[in-house]
């Protein structure tokens, strides 16, 4: 019966762009155009940009009834999170890349991570967040290195329009016990802004059909300033942002070489400081110079325990990791205008230290008494990122835009000090990027868009320098400083109708990757190689109809959902569609809104998937395909005391036939049924 809902269920995804996030009532369509900043890196027509891309706007994070920054994320078309063992921390992967390949900026900078095998998680809570901005395909025109399948954008509150405002949010958690409590102070007076934030989590085990698990908990603080300044032609701010976590990681996946383990992440906390500086038409055709600098530091903490196999032999070991990594980055930005053209032209600079150390303890479990070996290793190593970037958008007809742009990208990474038997070097690298795209809104009611682009990702200190140790085994997995920068070229055609109550917004997709970099077994160890060839190609279309039952009534059937394929070629020939990645997977469902009221009835839905990915271990990692039936349902009202207070109340209750499943991505069964309740308001 499972199976013939879940096949009902994905006979009614076609893949999507997501509609539904937008606000698509007749006041929203007369309003103002709404303005998008990550797919050009200045302010514009979200109806003008070339690329595909997806807004999560406040009146969304406010009124979802959702845990985290990544649960937010997971109706976008073409995203898939990535949470391996881990609940508190999500990665994010787009249209079949995985998470080191996609880019995460916090209010474009940003967020680094060279010393983890599955990309960066989003150590930022939603407490802090103004709005998302998601780009689907290639971003390293404008971002540069990681942005193969797509970016990121996070941006954070600013302040608010009156001297004295903010918000408050409450939440709970019936999956874990937990519970979430989020307070923002903001305000302008004058010429000046502020905003201040504080948000704490603190989530117990996850609950299954199967029972609780155990070390699937995590809890989170974060802390953040902003102070600003801001006039006609003119605008500085500074902000301080704190987050620290402590993630429990849930290990169930025993192998013959290793039938016991446990991991743990007691800290994995990241504090930055970030300045900005705009002036606004300063001479002749210069509309605009940004500047931007930040400096941020991760720490992460990591042990790991496993009973493993070393031969016939049975050993315990015990492996604690420190590392700690800080950037600066710093970015200058020129705005031109001359005639028909829009011409942005800048330069990035960034520096990466990672410092990271390990202690490794084995004991032998079959010796009498025990014997014990242990070793330490530690390596100091940098990465430092130079690019020069250009865009031009050209108007060369009534309708009709075109776009090019081009990054170069000079990379200098070099291994400072290492106590382990890899030789101190320096590797220096470089890389062209291109982009070509053309947008038309000449006939009524319609938006097309072509465009073609290529994207970068230049190998981490870790892939170069770095040895880990896989969870899978315990084996040590070497790095290789040899290893040559991956690459990704896409090509994309999407069209847009939008008149009356209808939206339909379709895209269709092909990329073509080389010299991925994957983990290899080479003779007692692993190591990091150039193997293989991707490519991929799929459908993202979404649907919507606003059906006005009244003058303050309405229902909105909608539907959202990707459709995908991708295969790996290795050197030797060999392909496989076995990726990991859902073939059809989304959500559709029915919206009703009724005067400050709303409820979503919804279906989410995802094929089975085999993965034989080129990192261990070998062989298919199966996931079934699934279909749950979800409900959301909120209400608001306003309190006339001072400036007005406006009450928001919002349920989602999840899985409500209480099944069985895993998504792929995780290695972690899902919730059960399960209640989510958000209480909040802005004063």
């Amino acid at each position: 019966m499972r199976d013939i809902a879940s096949r009902l269920a994905l006979s009614l995804l076609v893949a999507t762009n997501w509609v539904v996030l937008a606000d698509d009532s007749p006041a929203a369509k007369d309003s103002l155009p709404e303005l998008v900043i990550t797919a050009t890196r200045t302010e514009k027509d979200r109806e003008d940009v070339a690329q595909s891309l997806t807004v999560i706007g406040p009146e969304i994070l406010e009124r979802q009834p959702e845990r985290t920054v990544g649960d937010l994320l997971r109706d976008v078309p073409g995203l898939n999170l990535n949470v391996q063992s881990n609940p508190g921390m999500k990665r994010v992967g787009i249209r079949g890349e995985r998470p080191n390949r996609v880019l995460i900026l916090i209010d474009g900078q940003k967020l680094t991570e060279n010393k983890s095998m599955a990309g960066p998680p989003m150590l930022l809570t939603a407490g802090s967040v103004e709005r998302i901005e998601i780009i689907r395909g290639p971003g390293s025109v404008l971002y540069g290195s990681e942005a193969l399948g797509g970016v990121v954008n996070i941006i954070t509150k600013k302040g608010g329009p009156h001297p004295v405002g903010g918000s408050l949010d409450y939440t709970y958690d019936t999956t874990t016990k937990g519970w979430g409590t989020s307070l923002s102070l903001a305000g302008s007076l004058d010429h000046f802004e502020y905003n201040l934030s504080g948000t704490v989590l603190d989530h117990g085990n996850r609950r299954t059909p199967g029972g609780t698990l155990p070390d699937t908990g995590f809890e989170a603080f974060e802390g953040s300033a902003y102070l600003g300044w801001r006039e006609e032609a003119f605008a500085v701010g500074v902000r301080y942002d704190s987050y620290q976590s402590d993630v429990n990681s849930y290990w169930d996946y025993p192998t013959p070489t290793l039938p016991a383990g446990s991991i743990d992440l007691p800290d994995w906390d990241r504090e930055s400081i970030s300045l900005f500086l705009d002036t606004f038409d300063p001479m002749p055709h210069l509309e605009r110079i940004h500047f931007d600098a930040y400096y941020q530091t991760t720490y992460k903490k990591l042990d790991q325990s496993f009973n493993m196999f070393m031969g016939p032999r049975l050993t315990d070991m015990d492996v604690h990791t420190d590392n700690d990594q800080d950037t600066l980055g710093l970015s200058l930005q020129l705005d031109w205008r001359f005639g028909n053209h829009t011409v942005t032209t800048g330069a990035d600079w960034r520096r990466d230290g990672l410092d990271a150390a390990s202690d490794t303890t084995i004991v032998f479990l079959d010796n009498l008494p025990p014997f014990q070996v242990a070793t330490s290793s530690r390596d100091e190593a940098s990465q430092q990122h130079l690019a020069l970037f250009a865009r031009d958008e050209w108007q060369f007809a009534e309708g009709w835009t075109a776009e090019f742009g081009v990054r170069h990208t000079w990379v200098r990474s070099e291994l400072e000090w290492t106590n382990s038997a890899i030789p101190e070097e320096t590797t220096r690298d470089h890389q062209t990027v291109f982009s070509a795209a053309l947008v038309n809104r000449s006939l009524a009611d319609w938006t097309f868009r072509l465009g073609y682009s290529q994207g970068h990702r230049f190998p981490s200190l870790q892939e170069l320098y770095t040895q880990s140790t896989s969870s899978l085994d315990g084996r040590p997995i070497m790095p290789n400083a040899d290893l040559d920068p991956e690459t990704i070229q896409s090509l994309e055609f999407g069209a847009r109708y939008a008149r009356g109550a209808l939206d339909v917004d379709a895209t269709v997709f092909y990329s073509q990757s080389e010299d991925y970099i994957a983990w290899r077994s080479v003779g007692p160890f692993y190591q990091y190689l150039n193997i293989e060839e991707s490519r991929s190609f799929g459908l993202e279309l979404a649907a919507s109809y606003r059906i006005e039952m009244s003058t303050a009534a309405a229902l909105t059937p909608y539907l959202v959902g990707t459709w995908m394929r991708k295969c790996y070629e290795e050197d030797n020939g060999a392909t496989s569609y076995d990726t990991g990645n859902p073939l059809i997977q989304g959500r559709f469902g029915l919206r009703g809104d009724w005067n400050r009221a709303w409820f979503d009835l919804f279906a989410r839905a995802a094929d089975g998937v085999r993965d034989d990915s080129p990192e261990p271990p070998a062989g298919y990692d199966t996931t079934a395909g699934w279909a749950t039936l979800n409900l959301e349902f909120g209400y608001a009202w306003h309190q006339a005391v001072g400036n007005g207070i406006d009450w928001r109340v919002s349920a989602g209750l999840e899985n409500l036939f209480d099944r069985e499943y895993v998504v792929a991505g995780e290695w972690i069964p899902a919730p059960g049924r399960n209640l989510f309740v958000k209480l909040g308001c802005t004063f």
